[in-house]
């Protein structure tokens, strides 16, 4: 327990139904008066286990990610969104669960793997936090790992102006026309039967993953390595 608030078991469950739908149609009002623009639907797979792997620039991202598919989404989140009353509460009903950012969280990828192991959506933002000016942050390498694990395929979304519709400071909510654009999905045939994955592959996933997105928004993608003991399962939003 933290607080009042349980952080939510190892094995995710379905988004609570009434409640998912009811956010989802709020959601599509909130698009619609924003005139959001949504691109690239026809790479959505409409069955099987799928990663979303979108950049990150406001708090409002995972939401807004609804509007891609009408397939209940699973989310991965820091830790201390948990420690706030209210919205603790209301992202466990919607079937986020937690990560330890920095660290090599076992448990997050082992809830990541479980939610595609049973064919559902799983979002991950492979940078770990939200940008602060819009320009891609380097990833961490837990979007690479989960996508050899479950050798399901990543979806690579492009949110452009979500840091209008919710910026940083002041933190208001506001109908500020935003983009979503979707590429075709990734996958990494040539790594899933390799007995022992090195670093270079995990960093080589990570980039190609950011590489996709970076082209979907318009931005040059350069990769910079990150240090070798950083965490490896810190994929969620900040």
């Amino acid at each position: 327990m933290v607080g009042r608030i349980a952080i939510p078991p190892i094995t995710p469950q379905v988004p609570h139904p009434r409640l998912y739908d009811l956010c989802r149609r709020i959601i599509g009002a909130f698009c619609w008066l924003c005139r959001c623009e949504v691109t690239g639907l026809e790479h959505v797979p409409a069955t099987g286990p799928v990663i979303i792997a979108s950049n990150h620039q406001s708090y409002a991202d995972p939401p807004l990610l609804s509007r891609i598919t009408r397939r209940p989404l699973s989310y991965i989140a820091k830790e201390e969104l948990f420690r706030i009353p209210l919205m603790g509460r209301f992202i466990v009903w919607v079937n986020a669960f937690p990560v330890r950012r920095g660290t090599a969280d076992l448990r997050a990828l082992r809830a990541g793997l479980q939610v595609l192991a049973a064919g559902r959506c799983l979002v991950i933002f492979p940078e770990g936090m939200r940008s602060p000016d819009g320009r891609l942050l380097q990833p961490e390498l837990g979007v690479a790992l989960i996508a050899l694990k479950s050798r399901a395929p990543v979806l690579p979304v492009a949110l452009d102006g979500s840091n209008r519709v919710l910026p940083r400071k002041p933190p208001i909510l506001r109908p500020a026309r935003f983009r979503i654009r979707v590429g075709a999905p990734i996958t990494f045939e040539a790594l899933y039967d390799k007995r022992h994955w090195e670093r270079e592959d995990l960093e080589y996933v990570a980039r190609t993953i950011m590489e996709r997105i970076a082209e979907l928004l318009g931005q040059t993608f350069r990769w910079e390595p990150r240090g070798a003991d950083e965490g490896a399962t810190s994929s969620s939003p900040e």
